[in-house]
């Protein structure tokens, strides 16, 4: 079962980076049988009988997330020596994703620090994961909240927008959220000692940028210092609720292209175990004409997606959603499952205080019957209105939910 605070029990090999295609045949003195993996929960076991033939090697378990590509990149567990001329089966774990189909396979080496391959089985399997009921709730942070000020270039009758340090402690103080979404508004900074880089659980945060620049490589090197800040599960997004600002047929597929580029970049990096490129759309609205998989590309990892409008604020009182209901309607659950990728809500906002308290309650309850991976709660003011838990009753409910 998959923990937000661990997410692989994979180690890189020293040296290990990207795996070649082509890694040559099995050497002749060693023989090797891949058998089928057994999936738990998120996890998955496979083992492979390894015959030395005489000589000393050190295997690996090898897994990728992308079947297609055998080896391509990949995360190898560290190596177990062994030698002599018998039979010897050796298990191997991933501790994975939700719902999610990996390669994977054995490989061996002559040294426990050599980077070239001494041979691997012949074939690779593949294997989908299930789910491990680690539905994962928390909150937003950004500055919403007015607080007294003094002084200050930001001071106006008083008041000032709070810090992120502030946030951050007041949704600690309020909700204790286990999973926290982040925004930049343009790139990340690529200082790890950032108050966003430097948290200690996990987050989902989305930065923006120019499609063609990404594709070009022009973001590179600010990507490559950002992904290596994170220690903790960490769920990275190229430009959040794409529909409304790549619309033509050109700009969607720049945005397909960009993200393909972005995916290449996490998978590549030494800190791939920590990192989850996550598409994150807004909520579903097939009666809208728009065709989400417009902005989809199947390199992704994860699809997370904004939900509002659960007709809390039109004129009639008797038709207010709760999920199940909204679900039906605004199905992004059902798509996200049939293209076979794990689900969240990065956005979720209820402005009705009355009837927010049990909704927040139904949400969550939801959320884990159905095995999603996260919800992250919309504490601010949003485009739609103003979606903070102001109410103490709406408030006790939230903390209620996380705690689960």
């Amino acid at each position: 079962m998959r923990h937000l605070a661990r997410r692989a029990v994979f180690l890189l090999v020293p040296g290990l980076t990207l795996v070649a295609l082509n890694a040559g045949p099995a050497n002749a003195a060693v023989t090797g049988t891949l058998n089928p993996a057994v999936v738990h929960g998120s996890d998955f076991t496979w083992t492979c009988d390894i015959n030395p033939g005489g000589v000393t090697i050190y295997i690996a378990g090898r897994s990728w997330y992308d079947p297609a590509r055998p080896d391509f990149p990949a995360i190898d567990t560290p190596r177990k020596q062994i030698s002599g001329t018998t039979t010897q089966r050796l298990s191997f774990t991933r501790d994975g994703d939700a719902q999610t189909t990996y390669g994977y396979r054995c490989v061996w080496f002559s040294s426990a620090t050599a980077t070239a391959l001494y041979g691997r089985t012949a074939v690779s399997l593949t294997v989908t994961t299930g789910v491990d009921g680690s539905t994962v709730l928390g909150s937003n942070v950004d500055g919403s909240t007015s607080v007294p000020c003094t002084s200050g270039s930001t001071c106006k009758n008083g008041m000032r927008p709070e810090t992120f340090a502030e946030a951050l402690a007041r949704q600690d103080a309020t909700y204790a959220p286990r999973i926290l979404r982040i925004f930049w508004t343009g790139l990340p900074s690529t200082s790890c000692s950032h108050e966003k880089n430097s948290l200690s659980r996990p987050t989902v945060q989305s930065w923006k940028g120019d499609p063609s620049q990404l594709s070009a490589g022009a973001y590179n090197a600010t990507m490559n210092a950002w992904f290596s800040c994170f220690r903790q599960p960490t769920r990275v997004t190229y430009y959040h609720e794409p529909e409304n600002n790549f619309t033509t047929d050109a700009q969607k597929a720049a945005y397909r292209a960009a993200w393909v580029a972005f995916v290449n970049l996490a998978e590549a990096h030494p800190n791939r175990a920590n990192l989850i490129p996550t598409l994150i759309l807004g909520d579903l609205n097939l009666a809208a004409g728009r065709n989400w998989q417009d902005w989809y590309t199947a390199r992704v990892h994860e699809i997370w997606w904004d939900l509002y409008n659960f007709k809390e604020e039109n004129s009639s009182a008797t038709d207010d959603e709760m999920m199940a209901d909204h679900q039906a309607l605004r199905p992004s659950l059902a798509v996200t499952r049939a293209v076979g990728k794990p689900y969240g809500i990065a956005e979720l906002g209820y402005d009705k205080p009355a009837n927010r308290p049990a909704f927040l309650t139904d949400a969550a309850a939801w959320a884990r019957t159905n095995n999603i991976v996260g919800v992250t709660y919309f504490d601010s003011f949003g485009t739609l209105g103003d979606h903070r838990l102001t109410d103490t009753a709406s408030q006790g409910a939230w903390r209620s939910a996380i705690v689960g």
